[in-house]
Parts: C-alpha cells; sequence; structure tokens
C-alpha cells in the first residue's frame, strides 16, 4: 500500500512493473479522479507463448568434446563417396587406418599398423567373431547396408575386452527419424577393373512408437586384371627345385572372380523412456582362390580363362548370420542397456583333393562328393551385455556393467587347420567421466576379465603323413585387467587438447594356440603353440584437434609398448605344403 502527495505534478503518471505481468500505466489525475480515497489495480498476466527451442547434438561432437581418446564418426555420405568394393577396403580413406587384402573380395582392418585379433570389430555394442580364424576369413558385413560407423584409434579394451587392445571399428544401427514416413533408395555400383557391378536397395518407415527398416544387396565381380607382363613368385614346397618358380599371370589372375548377397532387417519400439530393437543380418559371400599349384598346367589355366566370371576349385563361400537385441531404459537420469546377440559364422573351403598315401579311400571319396570340401569351420557365439549408467552428480557419469560370451567351434572337411573348442569370457568393468570446468574434462576407468578355453584332442586321420597327434587337449585359464585414464583440455571452442595412458591386454586366440594345417591364401603351414601366454601393452596417445569454417585439422601421435608381443615365425621346416610358420 502506498500514499500520493496531494502537491503531485498535473501530469505526473504511475508506471506499474511485475515479472510475468504486463505494464500499467495511467495519469494519476485520472486515477484520484474515478477513486476518491483508495483504489485496486490488477495487473494481466502474460500468457505469450515462447517460441519453440530445440537443442540438438550429434554423436560426433559428444566423442570430440568429451573421449579423451580420439574417437571418429562417418556418415553415410562418407561411405558412399569412398565405396572401395567392400567396408574394410572403403575405410583405408581413414587417415591411420588402412586394409589388409587376403583374398578376392576379402579384407581385413588394419589400425595404426595393427590388425587380425588386435582390432575389434563391433555391431550394435555386440563383437563380431569372423576374425578368430586368422586370415582365412575377411569381415564379412555388407558395406552397403552400414550407415553410421565409428573407429577408435588406440585401445578400446575396457568395452570390448581382448581383441580391442588396438582398436575398434563399432557399426552403429540405423538412425530412427524423428518424423513419421517412409523413404526408399536403389543403388548401382560399377567398377571396370572386375566388371563389377552391385546392386542395393533399403526401405524404411515409422509411424508412430514403431520403425522398421529392410535392406537386400547383390554383388558380382570376375577376374581380376593386371598388365600381361607380370607373373607370379611360386613358394617352394619342399625344395627350389620341385617349382618352377614364376607363373606368368596372362591379362588376368585367375580363379579370382566372386559374389555376394546381403540382407537385413533392423525393427524398432521408441518411446520417451524405453527403446528396444531387434536386428537380424545375414551376408553370403562364394569367391575363388588364385590357383597358383595348378596354373603351371597349361590345362588348368585354359580351363580357368574359358569364363572370367567363373568361380572354381579351389574356392571359398562363407555365411554370417546375425541376430541382436537391444533394449535401453531411463530411470530418472540413469540409463540401464541390455543387449543380447547370437551370431553363427561358417566358411567352406573347396579345392581339388588328393590322397597322399592311399590310407583315406572313404575319406577321400566322402568329401569329393561334398563337392570337395577342403575345409569346414562353423563358430556360433552367444553374448550378453548389461550396463548401468548413473547420471545423478552434475558433471559425474559413471557406467558400470558385465559382458559375457561363450563360443562354440565345430570342423569337417578332409584336411585340418583348428580343432574342436569350447571358449568362454566374462568381464565386469566402470567407465567414468568428470567434467570439472567448460574446458576440462577426466576420463577414467577399469576392467577385469576371465577367459577359459577348452580345446579337443586331435588325432591326424592318416599317421603316415605328418604328426600323429595334431593337437593335445588344452585347458587353459587367462585373468586380466586394463585400465586407463584421460584429460581433455578445450581453452577455445575450436582447439582441443587431448592426453590419454592406459594398460592393455590380449588372450592368444585359439588358432594362436592350436593351429595345424595349411594355409590356402597365404600358401604355407601354419601350426599353434600352446604354451604361448597373453600379449600387455602400454599405450599413451596425444590428440590436437583444431577445427575453423573452412577446414580441420587433427594430429594424433601416439606411443605403443608391448610385452611378450604374440607373431607367426618362420621355421627352416619344410613340407611338402610349404615352409613351416609356428606362432611364437
Amino acid at each position: 500500500m502506498f500514499y500520493f502527495s496531494p502537491d503531485l505534478e498535473k501530469d505526473s503518471k504511475l508506471h506499474v512493473t511485475k515479472d510475468g505481468f504486463r505494464d500499467f500505466v495511467i495519469p494519476v489525475v485520472d486515477l484520484l479522479r474515478d477513486n476518491e480515497n483508495y483504489c485496486t489495480i490488477r495487473l494481466e498476466m502474460i500468457t505469450d507463448t515462447l517460441p519453440q527451442i530445440m537443442l540438438t547434438g550429434t554423436r560426433e561432437m559428444y566423442n570430440r568434446q568429451q573421449e579423451s581418446q580420439q574417437v571418429l564418426n562417418y556418415n553415410q555420405d562418407f561411405l558412399i563417396s569412398h565405396y572401395s568394393g567392400n567396408l574394410m577396403q572403403t575405410l583405408r580413406n581413414i587417415p591411420g587406418v588402412q586394409s589388409m587384402d587376403i583374398g578376392s573380395g576379402m579384407s581385413k582392418p588394419v589400425i595404426r599398423g595393427m590388425s587380425f585379433y588386435r582390432i575389434a570389430v563391433a555391431e550394435s555394442d555386440v563383437k563380431q567373431e569372423g576374425q578368430q580364424w586368422s586370415s582365412h576369413h575377411g569381415i564379412t558385413i555388407d558395406p552397403s547396408r552400414v550407415k553410421n560407423i565409428e573407429i577408435i584409434k588406440g585401445p578400446a579394451t575396457l568395452k570390448y575386452g581382448s581383441d580391442a587392445m588396438g582398436g575398434l571399428i563399432h557399426i552403429l544401427p540405423p538412425e530412427i527419424p524423428s518424423v513419421d514416413g517412409s523413404q526408399f533408395n536403389i543403388q548401382f555400383i560399377s567398377r571396370s577393373n572386375t566388371k563389377w557391378s552391385g546392386l542395393s536397395g533399403d526401405l524404411s518407415t515409422k509411424k508412430g512408437n514403431i520403425f522398421s527398416y529392410f535392406q537386400a544387396s547383390y554383388d558380382s565381380f570376375g577376374d581380376f586384371s593386371v598388365p600381361a607382363t607380370d607373373s607370379f613368385l611360386l613358394p617352394a614346397p619342399v625344395s627350389s627345385e620341385q617349382a618352377s618358380h614364376k607363373v606368368k599371370l596372362g591379362k588376368k589372375v585367375l580363379n579370382t572372380a566372386g559374389e555376394d548377397f546381403g540382407l537385413s532387417l533392423f525393427t524398432a519400439f521408441k518411446t520417451k523412456k524405453q527403446l528396444s530393437s531387434l536386428e537380424l543380418s545375414l551376408f553370403k559371400q562364394n569367391t575363388g582362390f588364385f590357383f597358383w599349384e595348378g596354373l603351371k598346367l597349361e590345362e588348368n589355366r585354359t580351363i580357368h580363362s574359358a569364363n572370367s566370371f567363373d568361380v572354381l576349385n579351389p574356392k571359398q563361400n562363407n555365411m554370417d548370420f546375425n541376430l541382436i537385441h537391444h533394449t535401453s531404459y531411463l530411470i530418472n537420469d540413469d540409463k540401464i542397456d541390455v543387449t543380447a546377440g547370437y551370431q553363427r559364422n561358417t566358411t567352406q573351403e573347396f579345392s581339388d583333393l588328393f590322397d597322399r598315401t592311399g590310407n583315406r579311400a572313404a575319406d577321400l571319396k566322402k568329401y569329393i562328393d561334398m563337392g570337395g570340401l577342403d575345409l569346414q569351420l562353423v563358430l556360433s557365439v552367444a553374448s550378453l551385455r548389461i550396463q548401468y549408467a548413473c547420471n545423478r552428480i552434475p558433471g559425474l557419469s559413471i557406467k558400470t556393467g558385465m559382458s559375457t560370451q561363450f563360443q562354440v567351434h565345430q570342423k569337417d572337411g578332409f584336411n585340418h587347420i583348428l580343432p574342436v573348442y569350447n571358449k568362454s569370457s566374462s568381464g565386469i568393468f566402470a567407465i567414468g567421466r568428470f567434467q570439472f570446468s567448460k574446458i576440462w574434462t577426466a576420463n577414467f576407468g577399469a576392467r577385469i576379465d576371465h577367459n577359459y578355453v577348452f580345446i579337443e584332442k586331435t588325432l591326424n586321420a592318416d599317421p603316415e603323413f605328418g604328426d600323429a597327434i595334431l593337437n593335445g587337449e588344452i585347458k587353459k585359464h587367462f585373468v586380466n585387467a586394463s585400465f586407463s585414464g584421460g584429460i581433455v583440455y578445450i581453452p577455445h571452442g575450436d582447439i582441443i587438447f587431448k592426453v590419454n595412458a592406459g594398460k592393455t591386454f590380449r588372450v592368444p586366440s585359439v588358432y594362436e594356440l592350436a593351429a595345424y594345417g595349411l594355409h590356402r591364401h597365404e600358401g604355407r603351414f601354419e601350426k599353434g603353440n600352446q604354451d604361448i601366454s597373453p600379449e600387455q601393452g602400454y599405450q599413451l596417445d596425444l590428440v590436437g584437434d583444431f577445427k575453423w569454417k573452412t577446414g580441420f585439422l587433427a594430429i594424433s601421435p601416439f606411443f605403443s609398448w608391448y610385452s611378450n608381443y604374440l607373431y607367426l615365425n618362420p621355421t627352416p621346416v619344410l613340407r611338402p605344403e610349404g615352409q613351416v610358420y609356428e606362432y611364437k
């Protein structure tokens, strides 16, 4: 309540303001004329609707500003513009990432010079196990269905355990659009060298809380073309006198044609607090092996030259099936994720079989009737991952969880390279992030893993040729720990500095422990070693990230030191199949 002095000037005005209400202005003369003694002023509440504001962020932005490791994200535009036949060859356009070609249409990833069992490939948070057969098997993932991909340069063992000590390639699920609708895409790709032709198409639709995505593709390619003067240096079997070392290739690398077929389905149910998805994929591949032994005979050369698209013996068939279910649920600011997966990887090698001693006549007939089945490997894998993210304390995020996996490996075929085995692995982890301020963020984490492998004893089907026991029964337990910590410093929005250090490990693969047989891709005899121990690694990563309107620059030196590094060592032992290489 307030009072007016009677000596107010005639032109005085009363101005009343209050937050959330419209201003009220009235001449004092009018106010006094209408109200002799007192008056009540009622202000009008402001009910204007503010314009809608949408805050957006990307996974790439988060990784750049919050992760102390170098984590790179690439979308479909990059993958299409750099398409190079298969996924790994496409990714070699990224600095620090290369591909190792192990056969026609087959490649393995290389990050900072590390490959094979030191680079993990994951799909929707499930680690793919197609690399457990050394270079007998490439990464059989249809590149045309990959829309978004994430690459970690450096150790990723905290999240994925052993096999990720050198880096990670993570294929992300399709993004769910925010608005309802349908979309159809079709793509045709052609390459001149192999007369490669590929066709792929996808259909996506969203209505309400349900999103579905379907994709299919088919690729076909012929023998690789080379200069007519090129020649191939044959590996010598027992002595160099038994090999004519050079074989002229002509204009084609014969029997390197192939084809592949891919099919995938993704469906999801999404609300404000829950996301549940089911992902199914199938990929089949049929490729020929370069017939370096048979090309010494003109008769074989004539047969293989008849049609550059024929896939004749020796050849390889691969089939990978994946089923992944993921559910995430928000509990206030916290989040729980559960991911379950099943995968079945199959590889078959066919060739013109022969019995060196005559002791396996029945086996020879059996496998010739199966198309000349030289080798068949089947790996079935079931996995489960549970993670709980606690975000209750401002600036602090802690993710704790566990992951477990069980593998069953079976074999068949006239020859041998890898035994029957069962393998299990389990791990618990904690990964944290604390943001001190807008310019300082710390990352830290630790993980403990237990791995167990049981390898069945394998006897030689023909003891007159080779060792009587190809590998003995092996039971091994491995317990290892990994940890890391890092800092992100952002002095300016477009300038970021990072440092990350940690300790990693890698458990020996079954191939390194118990392989025994001819590696047809390389033309050499490979042998495992059951006495080897896990690798241990220590790594330091530095990153300088600079961005401006017209471009960006990233500098990322790294330092690594490994103890007990496992490698395939050539020995002086010679066999009719080729020189013997043994893991050490």
